[in-house]
């Protein structure tokens, strides 16, 4: 329960259906240690934590938090950093579902006894008649979140439940509000990561490593044009993430390309074609028939 409308909805589900509920809440993040020095809110700041826990004994069931700062920072902040410096666009929510935040609900919920775990996720799951468990989309598509969720291994999938996956955006809200919690039905949407709750990737980068961050400077970006000798421009590369694509007058520009030790990318513009390639790491295999 991150404090957040679509978890704890989530949880009230659950317990209207009967299941014995245990909201759990981690703390992944300290912020008033890494905020440099800004008044920031987010997902596991210590007013969307008391969101959940009030939820939790308005309804009787039992609220905890779990403390997974240190293997957070170890592995995914870590990661997140060095694959910025690395010109690369990284994707700490696939990391942090895969390795860090199923891994400790389940030994938690092996500690309290707990068949199933749940989340406010818009996806669902279904098992094939192989046995198999995949994930599937949530009904909802501007809301959909089964992209961050394909690492997850067959053992962790199966004991997963998303309550919400069926039903839209809207309708979750207003089930908020008639369950008696308007302010609840009304908070804004969290969109950031949760450890850089103010969106500010550069300034984040720049504080946990500041050497390598002047060391890049303005990386050299050269657009290629329709495949045709593209024209060098210094831009920030850091500023327009990979995934985002560079803007300029042409318009959209996918990064193509670089070459790290020159501190050098390629941008090509394709008018909306798509890639005829694609180089692709850690796949996660699914049966026929089957998949997100």
């Amino acid at each position: 329960m991150s404090g957040g409308v679509d978890s704890s909805v989530a949880a009230l589900m659950l317990h209207e259906q009967g299941y014995e509920v245990i909201g759990v809440t981690m703390k992944t993040w300290d912020y008033t240690d890494n905020s440099g020095g800004k008044r920031i809110t987010g997902c596991c700041d210590l007013d969307s934590i008391n969101d959940a826990r009030n939820m939790a004994v308005s309804r009787g069931f039992h609220h905890m938090i779990i403390d997974i700062r240190e293997e957070f920072g170890d592995a995914i902040i870590s990661n997140f950093t060095s694959e910025y410096m690395a010109g690369r666009t990284p994707n700490p929510c696939v990391l942090c579902n895969t390795f860090i935040k199923w891994e400790a609900l389940l030994k938690r919920a092996d500690m309290m006894d707990c068949e199933l775990i749940a989340t406010g996720h818009y996806a669902g799951s279904h098992q094939n008649d192989d046995g198999r468990w995949v994930v599937s989309k949530g009904l909802d598509p501007g809301k959909d979140q089964s992209y961050v969720l394909w690492g997850l291994e067959q053992q962790n999938l199966a004991r997963t439940r998303f309550p919400i996956g069926h039903f839209h955006k809207s309708e979750i809200r207003k089930m908020a509000m008639d369950s008696g919690f308007p302010e609840l039905a009304t908070k804004s949407e969290s969109y950031e990561i949760c450890f850089i709750p103010d969106n500010d990737y550069r300034g984040f980068l720049k504080r946990k490593e500041p050497a390598a961050f002047k060391q890049i400077g303005r990386r050299t970006v050269g657009l290629d044009l329709r495949c045709g000798a593209g024209r060098a421009r210094r831009l920030s590369l850091l500023h327009h993430r990979p995934a985002q694509g560079i803007g300029h007058r042409y318009g959209r520009t996918d990064v193509r390309d670089g070459d790290q030790a020159a501190n050098e990318y390629r941008g090509a513009w394709q008018q909306g074609r798509p890639a005829r390639h694609h180089d692709v790491g850690a796949p996660s295999e699914l049966p026929d028939g089957g998949g997100a």
